[in-house]
């Protein structure tokens, strides 16, 4: 009886952060784009930074604490989020924390977005099923000839 007591209880609602100037200037750029947005939504277990309205697009504001130290490599409970978020139809527009360093001017970090946001859209890799058996392009034996002739 406990049990099902305890089973049914609802887990308290976690306070969500206020946002990071790095997300902030983000949205602001989102909104002087003209694109819906909202920041810092819940959704299942994960906190996402930016998520567009009517899309089902994710902007990862990729701040330098979801890195290993003096690496560009992303620590693994990010990566498994973001290979969960693809999982869920999500696209994901990355932008590091690096390259948002780099360009100082406004219009260049708006066409940055706006390009980044263009690509995530566009992306056809993550449609194609991962555990699937690459094929062999070369039709007959023939066409493995070219790579022992230009050694």
């Amino acid at each position: 009886k406990a049990f099902r007591r305890v089973h049914r209880m609802e887990r308290p609602p976690t306070p969500i952060k206020p946002a990071v100037s790095f997300t902030r200037k983000m949205s602001k750029l989102l909104t002087k784009l003209k694109i819906g947005h909202l920041v810092n939504v819940e959704s299942g277990p994960f906190i996402f930074d930016i998520v567009e309205r009517g899309r089902k697009l994710v902007y990862e504001c990729n701040h330098f604490d979801r890195y290993y130290v003096g690496t560009t490599e992303k620590i693994a409970t990010m990566t498994l989020q973001e290979r969960v978020v693809k999982a869920m139809g999500y696209r994901v527009v990355q932008v590091p924390h690096w390259h948002w360093k780099k360009i100082h001017h406004r219009r260049q970090r708006t066409e940055y977005l706006r390009m980044s946001r263009y690509y995530a859209m566009k992306d056809r890799r993550e449609l194609s099923p991962r555990d699937e058996v690459p094929t062999d392009v070369a039709m007959n034996e023939f066409d493995y000839m070219g790579e022992y002739f230009f050694r």
